[in-house]
């Protein structure tokens, strides 16, 4: 079973991809998970070098390491969509945008995996996600709709996978969508006998506490 390093919420601190990266090439993790918000952090929204320094880092890492999985962030999402909530930077948009696209090329040329970079990932029976799939979204998601065998639709992992990754804007701001839901509240319940590793937590983006590693 694959050794799977995960990477919580970046924020601007590019010396992160500096730690993973020595981390995979001494051969305690097999590959990583980037679970999002590479972007915004406080006080830094006039600072456009540390953005595109930043994603050009996030850029030079997808290059490296091709078997990397990219989960999309609130912040990283506001950007692509121009929602703007806490913590938008107006002067580092355009260098976000571009930034972000340049990055969603690399990764579709560099890896065959699919979605290259998705609001949910997963290995094995571990789901990865910036926050998290709660039941309600779930349900929201598919409705009533059930199979043929008359086993619903929000039952089935495959289809809430493959339902999140195909997502519109309308519903993906939400406060119970898995790029906002925050795990550690109470309300937030998640379904199915599965591992859930969020990046959604404040105490994990901290760079000592980075590495954690699935198997």
């Amino acid at each position: 079973m694959a050794k799977v390093l995960a990477i919580p919420d970046v924020h601007l601190k590019p010396r992160i991809f500096d730690r993973v990266e020595a981390i995979l090439k001494s051969g305690q993790a097999d590959f990583a998970v980037v679970l999002g918000d590479l972007v915004d952090d406080w006080n830094q929204g006039d600072n456009i070098g540390l953005y595109e320094k930043t994603l050009n880092r996030a850029i030079e890492f997808a290059k490296a390491f091709p078997k990397t999985l990219w989960c999309y962030g609130n912040h990283d999402l506001s950007y692509i969509w121009r929602m703007q909530q806490s913590g938008y930077s107006y002067v580092a948009q355009y260098a976000c945008e571009s930034g972000l696209k340049s990055l969603y090329a690399t990764i579709c040329r560099s890896s065959d995996h699919n979605p290259p970079m998705g609001v949910v990932q997963r290995v094995d029976n571990v789901w990865f996600s910036h926050a998290g799939v709660t039941e309600d979204y779930a349900l929201r998601l598919v409705g009533k709709n059930t199979h043929k065998d008359g086993t619903s639709w929000a039952e089935d992992k495959d289809t809430i996978f493959n339902f999140a990754n195909d997502d519109n804007i309308h519903s993906l701001w939400e406060e119970d969508f898995p790029v906002w839901a925050r795990p550690q509240d109470r309300w937030c319940r998640h379904n199915w006998s599965l591992s859930f590793c969020y990046g959604y937590i404040r105490q994990l983006a901290r760079i000592r506490t980075i590495i954690r590693v699935w198997e």
